[in-house]
């Protein structure tokens, strides 16, 4: 192995961890979004006389949030 090649595996190592660095912020945001989603939908249901539908689109955005952590 010479200068260029150990060159070029620590640059695509570098790429990668920061490429994985990336991907654990982007998790950890919709991990703290999906959170606060939680949060906000049992505040929701224990109002009385809430809309339903209102309830609904709060999960079914939380329900996509977390697919969207699972694909990772």
């Amino acid at each position: 192995m010479n200068t260029n090649d150990i060159i070029r595996v620590i640059e695509q190592h570098s790429i990668l961890q920061i490429a994985g660095y990336t991907m654990e912020a982007r998790h950890r945001q919709l991990y703290n979004r999906m959170q606060q989603l939680t949060g906000m939908l049992e505040v929701l249901q224990r109002l009385n006389g809430m809309d339903c539908t209102l309830i609904e689109f709060v999960r079914s955005h939380r329900d996509k949030i977390v697919e969207e952590l699972q694909a990772l």
